[in-house]
């Protein structure tokens, strides 16, 4: 299956549910809420969170976001399940 090449380029695994995020790095979406979210849920289900978007180029702080929310998704006991992608959708 084409999805499984993906899937595979990006290290994320195929022997667990994935729960996605698709939306613009944007406080408005709330992505450092959803990975507190994400750690409600793992406790009970192993699972994978992926978070895919883009900077708005209009956006001076999606940049520092972006950061926060890397930051966040990697210092938790979680940070294994965890993957941000930004922009990535070029290589698709």
């Amino acid at each position: 299956m084409v999805i499984n090449t993906y899937l595979n380029k990006y290290g994320i695994p195929t022997n667990k549910p994935i729960i996605a995020q698709v939306s613009r790095f944007d406080k408005w979406k709330d992505p450092l809420g959803i990975i507190e979210v994400f750690k409600k849920i793992r406790k009970q289900h192993n699972c994978f969170w992926v978070l895919l978007g883009s900077l708005a180029s209009n956006d001076p702080e999606g940049q520092q976001l972006y950061e926060k929310v890397l930051h966040a998704a990697k210092t938790n006991e979680y940070s294994d399940d965890i993957d941000g992608f930004a922009n990535k959708a070029l290589l698709l």
